[in-house]
């Protein structure tokens, strides 16, 4: 283990999750394929092998670190462009009600769809050794991989799942960019997943299963006909319509007037998440308004 830990960005672009205890994280290059292992503040702990790794974590946890606090878990799984920082205030949240709360970094811009589902695969599989209880948050695009990821049967232990903003059916606003005059830009920087995010028989939602929990889904929307962003038809979050959050099987749905990219923020989503993850379904009375 390094005698003095260097602080990191935490990899937010070009590195992916393997495992996470205690907040620690052995993470994997996308490119160099080589493993690291971070603290729970991103600081650099161990580079090199995932051998060498697994042991810098084991050493740490013998001098009391990097150790699980619950029994019941809260996976945090991020949106296309964003990281496993976009949910602190939930993680915080969700720790003072007695989860253990990660979020979880992939590199959504340089990885192909089903890499990153093998990536969420392999996290799960880590994770049923240590709780007794998971639940998952996702927002956009973290809907869909877990859906690749968890669909089988086998999966069944998921306790709850809550999709926030999810391209369920796919994002017309993603073809819109794939198609119209942003197209060069979009196909240079979305990378191979955001590709996938359109409506077409080929996009990712089309090949991703339905997950064999209970799950709620939160949109954002006006709750009118007109949205909050005119090139998308319908009720919309100005990235993904209403209409294309849904998903067969849901056990609760609610819309939001809140944006696509400030729900995580909005004090009434997180408020809804709670809710969802102790009772299996949203409070439809009086919903708060307003942001952080």
């Amino acid at each position: 283990m390094n005698a003095f830990p260097l602080p990191t960005l935490g990899g937010k672009v070009f590195w992916a999750d393997l495992r996470v205890v205690g907040g620690w994280r052995i993470q994997r290059h996308v490119k160099s394929r080589k493993y690291r292992l971070l603290d729970e503040r991103d600081f650099l702990r161990a580079t090199g092998s995932r051998e060498k790794c697994d042991a810098a974590l084991a050493a740490a946890q013998a001098e009391g670190k990097a150790l699980n606090t619950s029994n019941r878990l809260c996976l945090l799984i991020h949106g296309h462009g964003r990281s496993k920082d976009s949910f602190k205030a939930l993680a915080r949240e969700l720790r003072e009600a007695g989860y253990d709360a990660y979020g979880v970094n992939y590199p959504g811009s340089q990885a192909p769809a089903e890499e990153l589902i093998d990536q969420i695969r392999t996290l799960m599989l880590d994770f049923w050794q240590e709780y007794e209880q998971i639940d998952i948050v996702t927002r956009s695009l973290g809907a869909l991989l877990v859906r690749g990821a968890i669909h089988e049967e086998e999966w069944n232990r998921v306790h709850r799942l809550v999709m926030l903003g999810a391209p369920n059916q796919g994002a017309y606003f993603a073809d819109w960019f794939m198609k119209g005059p942003m197209a060069p830009l979009y196909h240079a920087t979305a990378g191979p997943v955001g590709k996938a995010m359109g409506t077409g028989p080929e996009s990712l939602a089309s090949r991703v299963g339905i997950p064999k929990c209970e799950f709620g889904i939160i949109a954002g929307g006006r709750n009118n006909e007109r949205g909050f962003n005119p090139l998308i038809p319908g009720d919309d979050d100005g990235i993904v319509e209403v209409s294309s959050t849904k998903l067969e099987g849901m056990t609760d749905f609610i819309v939001l007037p809140v944006f696509h990219a400030a729900m995580i923020a909005h004090k009434e989503t997180r408020r809804q998440v709670h809710h969802f993850l102790e009772h299996g379904r949203f409070d439809h009375g009086v919903q708060q308004s307003g942001g952080d």
